[in-house]
């Protein structure tokens, strides 16, 4: 195996092996460039003169998951002369980019990847006595920066001022008034909501930030202050200064990942099923493709889930509603108090989605002193009048649909 200096000085060699029935060498590359979205380059290298092609396949097949178990953001290329030996049953995922015959009319020099459509194959004369052709293998990859547009996100910077100034804004305002000239319960809920809506809106300020497609999950602000630093410096020419602001880079990103290994670790061991899932689709990088059905009836839409999932259910409903509906009259009347609802609103979690009311979990726990006194009063009014409101009997729907490919859901 031949590398080129220009192209890169760093490597190491991983594993090699030579048997009656394969031989193989690993090496892990570090170029001086590659794109952002890979850490590294493993290529490994085999021939299997056959016949025992299922232990070559095998040998091979541990060695890939081997590279991609030390870092799953590596590119990993597996090449050589296989003759017979078929790899696509043991690894499905990779694409063969060889497409022309390497020996008369036969591909028997193969080059898997785990990137599609990275390389178009161009056959180049034999080297010398050689009866295997040349295969020029040329890039047509694109960088992911380049293929996918940066999109802009506006997120809210959340302070301990702004929190003491949203709760100091709820604690002056006079909630009877609402309550004085709303008579209709649905107008009373809207006022209210959009009123807490527009304090939030007003106190707590917001940036636009640009994501891009090829970051790192562990790459923070303070990293990309320090690589900044690291630019200024090299345009003013104190060579000196970069030199030292890029081993403060390599320790912090160092640390930043070590940390952000920690965190996804420290998921599964937190109970909650969904960090350990989140966590798990980190770990092998696989991204979540949400997906969304437009409703045109929803009353027709909500009425076949329900058939669908109580085609089974062989007791009857009407015979249970009839029965409460008979007992309602014995019932004392429900009276909610201001510590239990404080209790649930400091319950709720901070970063929950909002629904479509808009209300976010973090202003209904950090307000939740502020806000009791009112929610309670709304839930009460609403029901001693048996009304619940509209806006919050909608919902969005996200469905999941199966991969046709066979994968997961």
């Amino acid at each position: 195996m031949y590398i080129d200096n220009t192209w890169a000085t760093q490597f190491k060699v991983l594993w090699r092996v030579c048997t009656r029935d394969y031989e193989m060498l690993s090496v892990s590359i570090r170029p001086f460039y590659l794109p952002r979205e890979f850490g590294q380059i493993t290529v490994i290298l085999a021939y299997v003169p056959g016949p025992n092609n299922k232990e070559a396949a095998e040998a091979i097949t541990d060695n890939y998951n081997a590279a991609l178990s030390r870092s799953a953001d590596q590119l990993v290329f597996t090449l050589g002369d296989f003759n017979t030996c078929q790899l696509s049953p043991y690894l499905p995922t990779l694409q063969q980019y060889v497409t022309t015959p390497t020996r008369s009319t036969r591909i028997l020099d193969q080059c898997f990847g785990n990137i599609p459509d990275a390389y178009k194959s161009v056959n180049r004369p034999p080297l010398g006595k050689s009866d295997h052709n040349v295969i020029h293998l040329l890039p047509k990859y694109r960088q992911k920066v380049r293929r996918e547009k940066p999109h802009l996100k506006t997120v809210q910077q959340w302070s301990e001022e702004g929190e003491e100034e949203l709760r100091h804004c709820f604690d002056t305002t006079d909630w009877t008034m609402f309550f004085d000239t709303c008579a209709d319960p649905q107008d009373l809920t809207d006022t209210i909501t959009s009123y807490i809506k527009f304090c939030e809106d007003t106190i707590i300020t917001t940036k636009t930030v640009k994501v891009f497609s090829n970051n790192k999950p562990w790459l923070s602000k303070d990293l990309k202050t320090c690589l900044n630093e690291k630019k200024l410096a090299f345009l003013r020419g104190e060579m000196d200064l970069v030199r030292e602001k890029e081993t403060e880079f390599r320790q912090r990103v160092f640390k930043a990942k070590i940390d952000f290994k920690n965190k996804i670790e420290q998921r599964f061991c937190s109970g909650n099923a969904k960090q350990a899932w989140d966590g798990l689709n980190v770990m092998m990088g696989r991204e979540q493709n949400k997906q969304s059905i437009n409703i045109t009836d929803c009353s027709k839409f909500v009425n076949d889930l329900n058939t669908f999932y109580g085609r089974f259910d062989v007791r009857d409903p009407k015979a249970g509603c009839s029965t409460v509906c008979n007992q309602t009259g014995s019932y004392e009347p429900i009276q909610l108090s201001e510590e239990e609802v404080g209790r649930c609103l400091s319950r709720i979690k901070p970063n929950k989605a909002p629904g479509p009311d808009g209300l976010r979990g973090r202003v209904l726990k950090s307000c939740a002193q502020q806000l009791r006194g009112v929610i309670t009063q709304l839930f009460q009014t609403l029901l001693d009048r048996c009304t619940f409101p509209n806006q919050w009997k909608k919902k969005h729907n996200n469905t999941c649909t199966q991969n046709p490919e066979g994968g997961g859901s």
